[in-house]
């Protein structure tokens, strides 16, 4: 199984919600080509944070590539030119400005309370982080913070539904900016507006919460560059759910 990552530029002469609308018309007519698996991540009226972004910084975080407004996620048994062909040509023509990227999935935690129905909203929403390499690290040893030791930092300090890291492989499309990863984290959707329902006894003590976000920050500055990471807080669709 293969899974492709397109990150989709914003139309900047369309709204928010009207890029919406196509994205989700879009992602049907990418499921009836029958993929294995296909995820729509959008930002929709779900995730309409209002103030929200006052109180989770790294919502305004962006890099030079960002922002990206919507996230396509296909599962694919073959992966090669030909059979990628229609799906592409869906998404070029629903954002010209997209990037595509190969990558290798690896599952942390499975969200096995999810309630919603296949092309639901899944429950919660959706952070995604989209990664590059700091200048400060090579390719090997920032993996080895990344998907070694700050994936069980995340998980003892974080109530997720669901958990993923996503390695790039290699760009699908020309002209794709160098990104090395993209994790997407689900949550409850409470700590949509407030993050101390994010971190485990956050609610119940201020400075356990502190606490916990220092270890947090402290540990992913280890290989993350923050003038480099872009943030998308989006909902979940799963049109077709992979097996996995």
């Amino acid at each position: 199984m293969h899974k492709l990552i397109y990150l989709l530029a914003p139309d900047p002469t369309g709204t928010r919600a009207a890029m919406v609308a196509r994205v989700m018309q879009a992602g049907a007519g990418l499921a009836a080509l029958g993929p294995a698996g296909l995820r729509i991540n959008v930002q929709d009226a779900g995730v309409d944070w209002g103030d929200a972004v006052d109180h989770h910084p790294a919502l305004k975080l962006r890099s030079e590539y960002g922002p990206f407004e919507a996230v396509v996620q296909i599962w694919l048994d073959n992966a090669g030119d030909t059979a990628r062909g229609p799906y592409e040509a869906i998404i070029a023509q629903l954002a010209p400005l997209h990037h595509g990227y190969l990558v290798e999935e690896r599952l942390l935690v499975h969200n096995l309370r999810q309630s919603a129905e296949p092309s639901e909203r899944n429950d919660g929403y959706s952070q995604m982080a989209v990664l590059q390499i700091p200048d400060w690290l090579d390719e090997p040893e920032w993996r080895r913070r990344w998907q070694d030791r700050h994936s069980w930092v995340a998980i003892s300090i974080h109530p997720h539904l669901e958990y993923i890291q996503n390695r790039v492989l290699r760009p699908l499309t020309p002209g794709a900016p160098p990104i090395a990863g993209i994790g997407e984290e689900a949550f409850p959707i409470e700590g949509l507006h407030d993050e101390r329902p994010l971190f485990r006894g956050g609610e119940q003590s201020e400075a356990k919460f502190k606490e916990l976000y220092e270890i947090m920050y402290e540990d992913a500055s280890r290989f993350i560059d923050f003038g480099k990471l872009d943030m998308l807080v989006s909902s979940q669709f799963d049109l077709v759910r992979p097996v996995r």
